[in-house]
C-alpha cells in the first residue's frame, strides 16, 4: 500500500490488470507492452471507485497493441474520477477507441501519440496547460471541434499528424492564455484565413502542412514565427 511508483512492462500474456486504483499512495503509474490487455475497466479501479487512485499524478499507457476499450464506468455504474491526475500520456495504442476519462479536474498535461482510432481525444480539462495531439484521429464533425479545444487555461497546444483536420475553429481566439501553438504534418489542413489567433500568442510554428494555402490576415504580435515545407502557401501577412 506504500507503493508510490509502479511500472508494469512487457507482461505480454497478461489479460487483465490488478486493482491498482486501491493503492492509496501511488503517484506515478506506467503500463507498457502488455499486448494481451483488451480492456481496462472496473477491475483496474477496484471495488471502491469513489476512492480509486486518490494520489495518482501521472498515468502512462504505452505500446498497448491489443487495447481496445477504456471503460471509465465502475461496476456500480458510477463515473470514474481521477482527482489529482496531472499528466496523462497515451502512446502507440493503435486499436484504442472511445472516450478518455471525463473527470480529471487537475490535468495540466495531455499527450496522445499514435492512437489512430481514438475519436474523441479531449476529456474535460479545465486546468490544462499543455495539450499535445499526435497521430490521433480527428474525424469529429467540424461543429464539435470548438467544444473540444476551448480550454482557456491552455498555454501550449501542439497538433501533429491529424489527417482529418481540414480547418481550425474560429473559437480558437477563446484560448486566452495560449502562448505557444504548433501545427505539423496535418496533411489536409487547407486554410487559416478565417481564424483569429488569440492576442496572447507569442510563438507560432507551422511545418509540413502540404495542403495549407493561407494564414490569418492579421497575426498577433508574435515573438517567434516559423513556417517550413508548406508548399502551397501563397502569401505571408505583414
Amino acid at each position: 500500500k506504500e507503493i508510490k511508483f509502479l511500472c508494469l512492462s512487457n507482461c505480454r500474456y497478461c489479460s487483465s490488470l490488478p486493482p491498482l486504483g486501491q493503492l492509496p499512495s501511488l503517484k506515478e503509474l506506467t503500463i507498457e507492452g502488455m499486448h494481451g490487455i483488451l480492456q481496462v475497466g472496473h477491475e483496474f479501479y477496484g471495488h471502491d471507485i469513489s476512492g480509486s487512485f486518490p494520489s495518482l499524478e501521472s498515468l502512462t499507457f504505452e505500446n498497448m497493441k491489443g487495447w481496445v476499450v477504456w471503460s471509465n464506468i465502475g461496476a456500480d455504474g458510477g463515473a470514474i474520477c481521477l482527482p489529482r491526475l496531472k499528466r496523462l500520456r497515451l502512446t502507440d495504442c493503435p486499436n484504442l477507441r472511445g472516450n478518455l476519462p471525463v473527470h480529471v479536474p487537475s490535468l495540466v498535461n495531455l499527450e496522445i501519440t499514435g492512437c489512430t482510432l481514438l475519436r474523441r481525444v479531449l476529456p474535460r480539462v479545465p486546468s490544462a496547460h499543455v495539450l499535445v495531439l499526435q497521430q490521433a484521429s480527428w474525424q469529429c464533425p467540424h461543429a464539435e471541434l470548438p467544444q473540444a479545444l476551448v480550454v482557456t487555461s491552455v498555454t501550449k497546444l501542439s497538433l501533429v499528424g491529424l489527417e482529418g483536420l481540414e480547418y481550425l475553429p474560429t473559437e480558437l481566439v477563446m484560448l486566452s492564455s495560449l502562448s505557444d501553438f504548433s501545427i505539423s504534418y496535418c496533411d489536409n489542413l487547407r486554410s487559416l484565413a478565417d481564424v483569429q489567433l488569440p492576442p496572447s500568442l507569442k510563438s507560432l510554428d507551422i511545418r509540413d502542412c502540404k495542403a495549407l494555402e493561407s494564414l490569418p490576415d492579421v497575426l498577433p504580435p508574435l515573438h517567434n514565427l516559423e513556417l517550413s515545407f508548406c508548399r502551397r502557401l501563397i502569401c505571408i501577412p505583414g
